[in-house]
Order: C-alpha cells, then structure tokens, then sequence
C-alpha cells in the first residue's frame, strides 16, 4: 500500500545564493545538497526538516509563500535567530489557537513560523475535558466564524472571476461613458486595490504593486491568473493576522474588516462594469449571469 513519507516545501527565491546564505548563516539551516552548474536548486535542512530552494525562472513565481515548523524549545531558537541577524515577522508569543511561536521573512518574502506547543500546568487536562464536553469551545467558533468570513471573500473572488468569463470578444475594452475606465482598467484597478491594500496593512508580505494602476490587460486568461493569485494572498494574510492576535500595520479596526471592504470596492466595479457592456450594446445576459453571480452566493454547499 503506498503512503506518503515526507513533505518538503519549494520555495521559489529572487536570487538562489543570497538564499541559501540568509538560510545557513541566519536561520541556522545546513546546506544539504545543491543541484545544477550553475546551481539552480538547493535543498537546505534544519534537523529533520528541509526546505527547497528553488532559482527564480524555473517554476512559481518568487514569493510569498508560508511554511510552519513545529518543534522544540522554540524560545532558544528564536534568540538564536534573533542573535544571527534573522528578519523577524512576528515576535515570539503564546496564540490562541494553543502554539507558542514566531515567524521569520527571507530575502524574498518567503515567510517560515516555528513553534511548540506550551507545557500544560497541572490539572489542566482535566479542566480542559470537563469545558469542552457540553459544546464547542469559545476557539472552535472562532475558527468557524473566521472560516465562514474567508468563504464569503472565497465566493466574491469566483463572482468576479465568473464575470470576466461572460465578457464578450471585445467587451473588455468597454466604457460606461466618455473617459470612463474600460473594463480591462476596472479588473486592473480591483486587482491593484488588492495588493495596495496588502501592502500597506502587512508590510512583512513585501507585495509588489503592479506597474500600472489601470492596466489596459486585454487577455482574460492573464487577469483570471491574477485575480486568483491576489484573492489567495488576502485570504492568507488575513487569516494568518486574525490567528495571530495582531492588528493591521495601517487601516481598519480588525483584520477581518479588510475583507468586507474590498467586496464592497469590487462589488461597485462590478457594477460599472455590466453598465459598461450594456452601453456597448453587448449586455451580459440574466439567465447567464445568475447561475454565476447570484447563485455562487446563494450555495448551502462550501467551495472549499
């Protein structure tokens, strides 16, 4: 019978020997095998744990992406990486969801947490069942409730997403009206809104805005990539900030707030968009639109 014995995360990085050096001499990692000449791959591991190291142009575009260590004595560790020089993201910490940890950002914004679970003083694991047998703990419908918040943003991103499938041949160069947007400069803006966004109130995350505001980005295939990939950052970011206690760098009273406010922003856009196709003489349909929009958000069953 097969199983799976390991897991070892890639990480795509801007410059492959700066990596495998913040790794090393930083994080306390060793150098475990190199592949390629030049080298293009690296594998570099911290006890029973590896990382691979992957060179820009080979696969996913360089970063962010996350992985969590458990471990030991997590507190010596982090004055380890502390003392090396290592970025650290988030300050070590007890969570609510039970871990004691913190995070570390590499050169290319790769983000690693390490963290142990508390010792339990004694007598705790009794207070522990007697609580939880008469229903859900107070954390369980906290995680339930911020799982439901992430699939309402799930479901938004798939409405806009959907709505970029209904465009008709030419639709995205669309206006509403004489120096209006077309609908490729609104889906631009959304997905810049985006990342400014992430930018401002997670600065750790080291988004990258794009160049331009309001791209004239006429291939659906190239805005549906982005919209999926910008929608995934903010679920995570703001998922990982809720878990972690701590508020946003710049705006909003609670991490999750971000949220109603970008489909509050998109659902205008997507608005001004259908205005747009219909001044054009090119509507999007109802029967076609409802099953997409409507009713992605009328679903009993979760998307995920």
């Amino acid at each position: 019978m097969s199983r799976v014995t390991s897991v070892f995360p890639v990480f795509t990085v801007l410059d492959l020997d700066e990596a495998v050096a913040y790794y090393r001499d930083k994080l306390g990692f060793v150098v475990s095998w190199t592949w390629g000449e030049p080298v293009s791959r690296a594998g570099v591991t911290l006890d029973d744990v590896e990382i691979q190291l992957e060179g820009a142009g080979l696969g996913a575009p360089p970063g962010p992406s996350v992985v969590y260590c458990h471990m030991t004595d997590v507190d010596a560790y982090y004055e380890a990486c502390r003392s090396r020089g290592a970025t650290i993201a988030m300050e070590i910490g007890d969570r609510p969801w039970g871990m004691r940890d913190f995070r570390v950002i590499d050169p290319s914004g790769n983000r690693i947490g390490f963290g142990a679970t508390p010792q339990k003083e004694p007598g705790c694991e009794a207070d522990l069942e007697i609580s939880t047998v008469s229903g859900p703990s107070r954390s369980d419908r906290a995680t339930e409730f911020l799982d439901a918040v992430l699939e309402a943003w799930e479901r938004s991103n798939a409405v806009l997403i959907n709505l970029v499938g209904l465009v008709p041949a030419g639709g995205l160069n669309a206006r509403a009206g004489a120096g209006s947007p077309t609908v490729a400069e609104m889906l631009s803006h959304v997905n810049h809104e985006r990342l400014c966004s992430l930018q401002e109130n997670f600065p750790d995350l080291c988004v990258v805005l794009p160049a331009r505001e309001w791209d004239p980005e006429t291939d659906p295939e190239r805005i549906t990539q982005v919209l999926l990939e910008s929608g995934r950052l903010v679920r995570e970011a703001v998922r990982e900030r809720v878990q972690s206690g701590q508020p946003l760098a710049q705006d909003f009273a609670h991490p999750l707030h971000l949220i109603p406010f970008l489909i509050f922003h998109e659902g205008y856009h997507h608005g001004q968009i259908k205005l747009a196709l219909k001044t054009a003489g090119t509507p999007v349909p109802d029967e076609a639109a409802g099953p997409l929009t409507w009713g992605v958000w009328r679903e009993r069953t979760p998307r995920r």
